[in-house]
């Protein structure tokens, strides 16, 4: 299986806007790169693709 994982810093987000990474350490590295301290909270969470209802 082919997981992607994103982002975001508050768990009730609508839209995580960090990417997609392949693994749980790229979003932590991802979060470092974008100023993230050790301690401070990031929800990282599997992105799963929007299929509209008919």
């Amino acid at each position: 299986m082919n997981e992607k994982y994103s982002w975001t810093e508050n768990e009730t987000d609508d839209i995580w806007y960090h990417g997609k990474f392949s693994s749980v350490d790229e979003c932590i590295k991802d979060a470092i790169s974008c100023g993230k301290k050790p301690g401070e909270k990031i929800v990282i969470g599997l992105c799963e693709d929007y299929v509209p209802q008919l």
